[in-house]
């Protein structure tokens, strides 16, 4: 379970009504004694983040331009990434942002060799655990991970390159601060949360659902579990708007309407997930420390074809 997911639940709600006479859950109304949820700046903070994914965008076929690195060796990257950010036994955080990093270092040096394109990858993700974990690992075990194709100094040297390149900021907002927030919104269950967080480990890896803000892809891989965990909630023209109540369209931003499609593709990746070439982030939900998420019959049932 996420634990930062857990310490937003709360069991009750205040009513307000939004500027479009809709009426909403006030889900911070219960947190004001407890001063890690800062109930007080949340909204505001919300803000920010929204604002920042529209300063950070990763752009459409932001690898056109690229004479060697292709959208099918940048899924190679990722699942192989997400593979030692398991091994690592890191934070969902860690894995987000190293994809992030690696996207807008491509869509902003045009010239990466593939020689080097695990050098990138690998360090990206060494950069995203300086940045997110309190005691990352040393710099020796990423050495090492790669069966010393590269040294420690040709690491340092590419996360100058990479910071560069990004000009510095790791700020960028990920898909899982989003979706504790959209979880807390749905009063959502453990096991809608993990279905959330397994749909978007898998749209990390296609190249077609890059261009889309963490908010949204977020909001689409918890709109998706909801539908499939809660009841059958689809016909020819996509998933229903059953599950996705005013209050989740006001914090969230998004309609039910403007998730359909981006929910139809990421419910493509995991009906193909069993039987695809890239398998990390399939393996690693099967697992029962990830609730065998991935096993979940709902994601075998009619729901997924439609």
């Amino acid at each position: 379970m996420d634990r930062a997911f857990a310490g937003t639940r709360c069991s009750k709600t205040k009513l307000l009504i939004s500027k479009n006479l809709k009426v909403f859950k006030d889900i911070d109304a219960n947190d004001k004694d407890n001063l890690f949820l800062v109930s007080e700046y949340v909204n505001d903070i919300y803000d920010y983040l929204y604002q920042l994914e529209e300063q950070q965008p990763i752009f459409k076929n932001h690898l056109s331009g690229q004479k060697e690195v292709s959208p099918k060796m940048r899924a190679v990257l990722i699942d192989w990434l997400n593979e030692v950010h398991l091994q690592f036994e890191l934070i969902p955080e860690t894995f987000q942002l190293a994809v992030a990093i690696i996207d807008r270092y491509l869509q902003v040096i045009k010239d990466t060799k593939r020689t080097h394109f695990q050098l990138l990858g690998i360090t990206a993700l060494f950069i995203a655990t300086k940045y997110e974990v309190q005691l990352p690992s040393a710099i020796e075990d990423f050495v090492s991970i790669t069966d010393k194709i590269y040294t420690a100094r040709q690491i340092c040297q590419m996360e100058l390159q990479i910071l560069k390149a990004i000009d510095y900021s790791l700020s960028r907002p990920l898909p899982i601060q989003f979706l504790r927030r959209y979880s807390k919104a749905a009063e959502a269950k453990d096991k809608h949360h993990s279905m959330a967080k397994y749909f978007i480990e898998l749209a990390a890896l296609d190249y077609d659902l890059c261009s889309y803000k963490p908010s949204e892809i977020a909001a689409a891989s918890l709109f998706l579990s909801l539908n499939l965990l809660n009841g059958n909630y689809r016909n020819r023209e996509g998933f229903k708007d059953h599950h996705w109540s005013d209050t989740l369209s006001f914090y969230s931003r998004y309609s039910a309407i403007h998730l359909r499609p981006i929910s139809g593709k990421i419910a493509m990746l995991a009906r193909d997930a069993p039987k695809a070439k890239l398998m990390a982030v399939f393996n690693k939900y099967k697992d029962n420390n990830f609730q065998k998420i991935a096993l979940r019959p709902e994601l075998r049932s009619h729901l997924m074809t439609l």
